[in-house]
């Protein structure tokens, strides 16, 4: 039977939580469980899943069989013993491309702001496909990509600053390569969210993110643009894209 989701939302996590231009009631989190579909009985992975922050969400929502994979052994670590001194989600060190998983043994896949730091969506999308029981769901949110150049530009911004890989996918490439590999499509929305990116900046702050943030900031000025950049208490926040979507791996004959 399904799981009613709870109004859950980690203090810390709170900032990432702005208004969604077309979902303006519900937290970015609230949109992620409402997506995942939850009931009783599940078998649920997710990739990249960090320090386990959403896999111990799924596991709180009453799911006991929960696993998460990633590449970061340091993030694991900490997940794992978080895990074993109250109980919770299982935790395995594991490339996306090559899940150490077999056939068919998971009724949902899911991935929150991972995506973008895979070099081969294909290849993780083959072994989502893999995994998945008949029937069983693919649900992913991550941040997306926008025409204007220079929300792109504060991505590589933040990816360098965070020494890390970021490659943004757009819808139609997504549902390209979802509908290329058997599932088939139950939603795929572009939506809007904020994230503070002065705390991203000010830690390792240097000429060329200082020009970055300038640029975004002389973009807003200018007449007939919408506004990025909102503040609060002295916080900046960005608003860009995302995508949330959900697709299903069907029966095979």
């Amino acid at each position: 039977m399904p799981i009613p989701t709870k109004k859950f939302v980690r203090p810390e996590a709170s900032s990432f939580l702005a208004e969604a231009s077309r979902d303006r009631e519900a937290t970015d989190l609230e949109l992620f469980l409402t997506s995942c579909k939850l009931h009783e009985g599940m078998r649920i992975l997710e990739i990249a899943t960090g320090r386990g922050a959403v896999a111990f969400l799924l596991a709180a929502e009453g799911i006991p069989n929960v696993v998460g994979v990633d590449l970061c052994e340091r993030n694991l670590h900490e997940a794992a013993r978080a895990s074993t001194r109250g109980g919770g989600p299982r935790f395995v060190c594991a490339d996306a491309r090559r899940l150490p998983f077999n056939d068919g043994c998971f009724d949902l896949v899911v991935t929150r702001r991972g995506p973008h730091h895979f070099d081969d969506l294909g290849a993780v999308l083959d072994e989502v496909h893999r995994v998945l029981a008949p029937y069983g769901r693919f649900v992913a949110h991550d941040r997306g990509i926008a025409p204007n150049t220079d929300t792109n530009a504060v991505w590589r911004e933040v990816d360098r600053i965070l020494e890390q890989q970021g490659i943004e996918y757009t819808p139609s490439l997504w549902r390209r390569l979802l509908e290329s590999r058997g599932f088939e499509v139950e939603r795929l929305d572009p939506l809007e969210r904020e994230l503070p990116i002065d705390l991203w900046f000010d830690a390792r702050i240097d000429d060329v993110a200082r020009k970055t943030l300038d640029r975004i900031v002389a973009s807003d000025a200018r007449p007939g643009m919408r506004p990025r950049l909102r503040e609060v208490d002295g916080v900046r926040f960005f608003r860009h894209d995302f995508v949330r979507l959900s697709a299903t791996r069907p029966v095979t004959t």
